[in-house]
């Protein structure tokens, strides 16, 4: 997009080529200054520090998207990834934020953190689908939510193969999420080498979420997930109000929570449990933190 020029001819295309790249800041919008949509790849980069869907927003001029923003991600050494803005910005349509490793760059996929929505801009919810990372890949985190702003709107975060460390249904440092999380692992597949996460959460990573109505729906249906399922977040002020549910039907688990990993819920849980193996424990509680409400367990089938 432009610095200070709004653009409103057709959407801008924002493409990195090739692995030999070393940038800063990448931007499908302006600095500030309209566009009416954005498309961003990423074919792979030596060293990007940031991927943003949206624009970048200065002090008192936002640099608003008035319809969709699209990122691919396919490779390369990035930083952060954001499907909406940085400072200030809003979104008009959807959010979505694709990463599947293409052969096109030979280099691994290496990726610290990856956000549905924006970085301190507040945007509506979107939608992350990561399918592969290549067997010498690897993702950090990944955020549902934004790392410190609101969104309006459900969040949908759907994860079908890769090496990733943390998946969090919501935000990372603060803000507020009025719609439904749901997080979703293995129910499409890639056959692309390696399907393995350490740690699922519905919740956030030290900020809190939930409305009573809205909760964390954690659905795992293959995959291994070597550490914990939870259905709350992670860290003393990542406290869900509301009722998560976790639903577990395939795959490898390490253990299986209900509420959050040192993370209260106020609220009621629910876990069931059927075709899938768990090496440890199945709870209908948290690890080391309290729920308000009552648990429920349902284990049907299994090891």
């Amino acid at each position: 997009g432009g610095n200070q020029a709004d653009y409103g001819y057709a959407t801008p295309t924002v493409t990195v080529n090739n692995c030999n790249n070393s940038i800063e800041y990448v931007f499908g919008g302006g600095n500030a200054a309209k566009v009416p949509s954005t498309d961003v790849k990423i074919y792979g980069a030596d060293s990007i520090g940031n991927v943003f869907g949206g624009g970048n927003g200065i002090s008192g001029v936002a640099a608003d998207v008035t319809g969709q923003t699209l990122v691919n991600i396919y490779g390369g050494h990035i930083g952060k990834v954001f499907g909406g803005s940085n400072k200030t910005g809003t979104i008009g349509g959807t959010i979505t934020v694709n990463v599947s490793k293409s052969n096109d760059c030979t280099d691994p996929m290496l990726v610290s953190e990856i956000y549905g929505g924006g970085n301190m801009a507040p945007s509506s919810a979107g939608t992350i689908n990561i399918s592969c990372t290549g067997t010498d890949g690897y993702i950090g985190k990944v955020f549902g939510g934004a790392n410190a702003a609101n969104i309006s709107g459900d969040i949908n975060l759907k994860i079908n193969g890769g090496n990733i460390g943390d998946v969090f249904g919501g935000n990372n440092a603060s803000g507020d999420i009025t719609g439904t999380v749901s997080v979703t692992v293995g129910d499409d597949p890639e056959n692309c080498g390696v399907f393995q996460i350490e740690n699922v959460y519905g919740g956030g990573n030290l900020a809190p979420y939930g409305h009573n109505d809205n909760y964390p729906n954690v659905r795992i249906v293959s995959g291994t997930v070597t550490g914990g399922v939870y259905g709350g977040g992670y860290g003393q002020p990542a406290v869900i109000t509301g009722n998560p549910q976790v639903t577990v039907t395939g795959g490898t688990i390490g253990a299986v929570y209900g509420g959050g990993n040192a993370a209260a819920v106020t609220g009621n849980t629910v876990v069931s449990v059927s075709n899938a193996t768990v090496t440890g424990s199945v709870y209908g509680g948290g690890n080391a933190a309290g729920i308000s409400g009552t648990t429920s367990v349902s284990v049907l089938s299994g090891t």
